[in-house]
């Protein structure tokens, strides 16, 4: 997995930063205040996958719903481990 850092100042983000870090409003960091963006691929895999498990889950394998919910659980994981940090210039 990359490094979650700061495009502008190296600083080392947290996870709660990287869950809220958006494609379309850009967000400030904390340590040097200047604006940071989310790469948009990695929040439409992140959208979109767990949702085709959890339909292919439960129509296709006949697999509970308690337990194709669980899937859905993946949205948050693979938000933060697909986020990648990105300079927003206005």
């Amino acid at each position: 997995m990359k490094n979650k850092i700061c495009p502008w100042c190296r600083h080392q983000m947290s996870f709660i930063e990287l869950l809220f870090l958006d494609e379309f409003s850009p967000t400030v960091c904390q340590k040097c205040s200047m604006y940071l963006r989310n790469k948009s691929a990695g929040t439409i895999i992140s959208a979109t996958v767990p949702v085709i498990l959890f339909f292919s889950a439960l129509y296709l394998f006949e697999i509970d719903l308690l337990y194709s919910l669980s899937l859905l659980l993946l949205i948050p994981i693979l938000r933060i481990s697909l986020a990648e940090p990105l300079k927003y210039k206005k």
